[in-house]
């Protein structure tokens, strides 16, 4: 998933931390950002002594296209430890996008659902009610102001 160097990532910085985010859930692995900003971004396992280090970089200086420049495996055999991998609301909200849209009367119970079902990990109420919160205002929110004005 993410070990493949070239692989490109379309959308720039915030692809690759939703495509970090995935990987994390996967897999089960603690990974620390050391580098996050427009032009670079640069992740590590956490657990001391693993040589796991990722860096993406931008495709010939266009910030919305990046690219896997380096990736080592990992030698910490860790990963699949954790029985539910922490999840943000960012990462929820990036995966259920598609199904909110599809059925926007989907209960926070139905979210967290078809979550497990889906992708084998529990998530809080609390992150299926803001996920659900943020699709809503990221997609429909100027019909909301439009019949406000």
């Amino acid at each position: 998933m993410m070990q493949t160097r070239g692989r490109e990532f379309m959308g720039g910085v915030k692809a690759v931390r939703i495509a970090l985010d995935k990987y994390k859930m996967a897999t089960g692995h603690k990974i620390v950002i050391l580098k996050n900003d427009t032009t670079h971004f640069t992740a590590k396992c956490e657990e001391d002594g693993c040589g796991w280090r990722i860096h993406f970089g931008p495709v010939n200086g266009d910030t919305s296209r990046f690219v896997l420049k380096d990736c080592n495996a990992h030698s910490c055999g860790v990963g699949l430890r954790l029985k539910s991998p922490a999840v943000t609301t960012k990462l929820v909200k990036h995966l259920i996008a598609d199904n909110i849209q599809g059925d926007p009367s989907l209960k926070l119970r139905q979210i967290m659902s078809l979550f497990k079902k889906n992708y084998g990990s529990n998530i809080k109420y609390h992150h299926a009610r803001r996920a659900k919160e943020a699709v809503f205002e990221e997609h429909y929110s100027d019909d909301e102001k439009s019949y406000s004005d």
